[in-house]
């Protein structure tokens, strides 16, 4: 399902990157935990984030009496995956906030989740969701479609009627829990702007679009990428690479150019687009461009590159993450010199 690949995440609206630590607090039930002391049950955690990988992992062994803490530093809301021996769970880790949850078992092996503090869900939960998503999807994507001969004026209208339209449907679906409807309109709207307008080439509902120039995307604004209270997937991500790469943006690599320098280049594209000149979807455009630079190269960061990465991004989180997949470049580069 086209909208269903894409993976819930929340965020919160700021004009710089925030950051802080998420406490997560499990526990799960005696019936649960005690056949699993023997193997040393390790709790998986899958922490998403919105450059490099797209996500980072993180093992934890559980306590005897079933409980696990952890602190994980993050830079926005953000999505976590818990799994344990077959009991996966989602819940969202807010900076400087506490998560907390319990598993338990019902009857005929039910598993129950009940979240002291915080928002998540089972995959039992996921799943009829996906029942809901299936059905909303049928009145959706058959608009998504437009003539091949089509005026810009016409097709920018197209766009905003369609985010109306995704909008209203999720809304008026009496089926899906209140506070997972958001979530799930930010998951239409991401999967429409990458797979139907950045991919027009690509999109299985209709043909390019007739946007030849930057200033056409006026209607970037009504996606609202700067504030990030609007999205709960990882599909954002995938918009951001999108807009680095799209030959009609004309986004300079970033090479060696201070990221002050480089961001300066792109709000002058970029500003009138998306309604804003500051923000934290251009420090995260920043940390995706050098992501992308690896990538797409296999090109290590030169040392001024690391000089500005660590000068420009306020906390450890994104210059880890940054040096963890330069490394990873640096290896793989080695490896391959060696065959």
């Amino acid at each position: 399902m086209l909208v269903g690949s894409f993976v819930f995440m929340g965020c919160q609206p700021t004009n710089s990157i925030p950051y802080g630590e998420a406490c997560l607090c499990g526990r799960y039930s005696e019936e649960i935990y005690v056949g699993l002391q023997a193997s040393s049950a390790m709790v998986q955690l899958v922490v998403l984030t919105f450059f490099a990988e797209g996500y980072v992992k993180k093992e934890i062994q559980l306590n005897d009496d079933g409980t696990f803490t952890i602190d994980i530093p993050v830079v926005f809301n953000t999505w976590c995956q818990i799994g344990l021996e077959g009991y996966h769970i989602g819940v969202f880790l807010l900076p400087g906030q506490k998560t907390e949850f319990e598993m338990t078992m019902g009857v005929s092996r039910k598993r129950n989740l009940k979240m002291i503090e915080g928002v998540g869900w089972t995959e039992e939960d996921s799943k009829e969701e996906e029942v809901q998503v299936s059905e909303i999807s049928k009145t959706l994507t058959p608009n998504w479609s437009f003539p091949e001969s089509i005026s810009t004026e016409t097709y920018q209208q197209h766009v905003i009627n369609n985010l109306n339209e995704i909008r209203k449907e999720v809304e008026n679906n009496t089926q899906i829990l209140y506070n997972r409807k958001q979530i799930l309109i930010n998951r239409y709207k991401m999967a429409y702007l990458y797979w139907c307008v950045l991919n027009s080439d690509e999109n299985p509902y209709g043909g390019p679009q007739p946007l030849t120039k930057a200033s056409d995307f006026t209607f970037l604004k009504y996606f609202k990428l700067n504030d990030l209270s609007e999205f709960y997937t990882s599909g954002y991500m995938l918009v951001l690479h999108k807009i680095l790469e799209m030959e009609v943006f004309q986004i300079p690599l970033i090479g060696d150019t201070s990221v002050e320098i480089w961001l300066k280049e792109v709000k002058a594209i970029l500003a009138d687009l998306i309604g804003s000149d500051t923000g934290f979807f251009y420090d995260l455009l920043a940390a995706n461009a050098y992501c992308l630079q690896l990538k797409n190269g296999s090109k290590p960061f030169s040392n001024r590159q690391i000089e500005n990465i660590k000068a420009y991004f306020p906390n450890e989180t994104y210059i880890d993450v940054l040096m963890a997949e330069n490394e990873k470049t640096i290896g793989l580069n080695r490896s391959n010199n060696l065959e």
